[in-house]
Parts: structure tokens; sequence; C-alpha cells
């Protein structure tokens, strides 16, 4: 199923260049604590890929060094691609289930929806702040992974799984910035992060699909397949609970099966500017739910 004909494409959600650069210059510094993670989960990196590139050399003849680094890079591999698969379980929860009264994981919606509606949201902390959100979750396993050093296949999917939801917010970032940085770019282009035109997809209304974020390689299939409308339909069968993007009826007719896929496409296009104005009413809700826990965040 192809996103981008599901209803008229908006505005990209980019920074101008000069925007950007003038954001950058306004950036307040990394804090103290996210700095300390990402010491931590940079030094927890090196040190098992260190002990890593240990064990292969070490592993004998040559023969057999190539063998357990061959596959170590399976390993690895694997560990980036379940990473991406990961975080479309997750950034689907986050967009549709959390309520704003729960206090940890409504602030935790909030804190990933916010740049649904202020596009900006993500250019303007600090790269270092993007990848502490996601560092804080990785550090201590890769810090305990690294000290442990288990098996060198072993090692490197643990390398892979927890590098790729490292950078998970830093691709998050790059794909609405207008200048990435060069090397940003190859990345994109050669499918190690995410590309501009995987993510906007998901920026479409209802924010139904597109969920993978650390490169989107499992996005094709899984819309394909309409793998989230059947997930969807489980959990409210198991548990009773709509999701967010269920606003527009459309989509819960289409997941409980009332309803073809064609009918379901023209209906998100028509339904559009409706589900747009209950989703700024939800957010607003969720927003000021947010400030009266943390006022210090009112700007």
């Amino acid at each position: 199923m192809n996103l981008q004909r599901l209803s008229p494409r908006p505005p990209t959600p980019r920074l101008p260049a000069s925007s950007a650069r003038a954001e950058a210059g306004k950036q307040e510094a990394v804090s103290p604590r996210d700095t300390l993670i990402n010491v931590a989960m940079g030094s927890g990196l090196a040190l098992g890929t260190a002990n890593l590139a240990a064990q292969v050399v070490s592993a004998g003849s040559l023969p057999a060094a190539a063998a357990t680094g061959a596959l170590a890079l399976g390993c690895g591999v694997a560990g980036w691609v379940a990473a991406d698969l990961a975080s479309g379980f997750f950034h689907h929860w986050v967009d549709n289930y959390p309520r704003p009264e729960d206090r940890v994981l409504g602030d935790l919606a909030y804190s990933f929806q916010v740049h649904h509606h202020k596009v900006t949201d993500l250019s303007e902390p600090p790269l270092g702040t993007n990848l502490a959100q996601t560092g804080q979750l990785t550090a201590l396993p890769m810090v305990l992974g690294a000290l442990v050093n288990p098996p060198a296949a072993m090692l490197a999917g643990l390398i892979g799984f927890t590098g790729a939801a490292y950078l998970l917010q830093g691709s998050h970032r790059w794909s609405h910035e207008n200048n990435p940085p060069p090397l940003v770019r190859k990345l994109e282009a050669l499918g190690v992060i995410q590309s501009r035109e995987d993510h906007m997809a998901h920026h479409r209304p209802p924010y139904k699909g597109n969920y993978c974020i650390v490169n989107g390689m499992w996005n094709p299939i899984l819309e394909k397949t309409h793998f989230w409308r059947g997930w969807e339909k489980l959990i409210y069968r198991c548990t009773g609970a709509e999701p967010k993007c269920w606003r527009d009826p459309a989509v819960k007719d289409f997941s409980l099966g009332s309803i073809d896929e064609a009918t379901m496409n023209r209906r998100v296009r028509e339904n559009s500017k409706d589900f747009l104005k209950l989703d700024k009413r939800d957010f607003e809700q969720m927003q000021q739910v947010f400030l009266a826990r943390h006022p210090e965040q009112a700007k």
C-alpha cells in the first residue's frame, strides 16, 4: 500500500536551511544527565567493539577468524534489523495508546507526539539531547554486555540492536531537517538510517503507518500486509482499547473488516481535515496536562 496516495501531500515539515542555522545558534548545551548517558553509551559501544574485534583476532586460524567475523557481522546486521522492527512497535504504541493522565507514559507520549504539531521540535535541542532520549534505555545493557563480554555472536547482536536504538532519535531528527550533514544524506541513501521520503509518509493524517524509524526497512512489508490494522484489531479484541488513528472512522472500519482498502483510502482523504481538528484538540489537552505536571517546561 502506498501511503503517499492516501491523502493530499501536506507541506513538507522541514526547517529551511536559514532557519535551521538560526535555531542551531540558539541551542542550549546538553544537560549533564544527557551527557552522562551519551558518554556511557559511547563507552559501552567502544568497549564492546574492541572486545568483539579481540574475539575475532584470537579465534585461532585464519579460517576460524573469518568464520567468527562473518557470524558476528551477520548477528550485528540482524540486531540492526530487529531494532527497526522494535522501533515500529514502540512508535505505534506511543502514538496511539498512552493517556495524558498517565504520569510517566503520558509524558512520554507528549514528548514523542509534540513534533506532529511543532515540526521544529526535534531540531531545537542539541543532537546529544535527542540521542539521550533512547540512550537512557540502551546505555545500561550495552555497558553490561561489554563488561560481561559474551560470545562474539551475542555481543555483535547486542551492539547492532542497542546501537541502532540509540541512533533512533537521531535518524528521526535528520529525517525532518532540511540540510542534514553530508554523511547523514549518504547513510539515508544507503538505507542505513531512515530517508526523508519514508518518514514523511507517517506524517500524513491520521498518522497510521510507516512507524519504523531506525531505517524504515520494515515499513513497506508492514504497510503492504496491513500489519498495523491487524495488530490494532487484536489489541481491541483483547483489551477494548482503540488506537488514536481510529479517530478516523475509516481506519477503524477497515481494521474491523467492514470496508475494503479502496474505500478506506477515499474516506481517509475526505476525513483528513476533521481528523486534524480532533488531533489538535487532543494534543492541546495532553499539553495542558503535561505543563501542569512540569511548569518549568512552559515557554
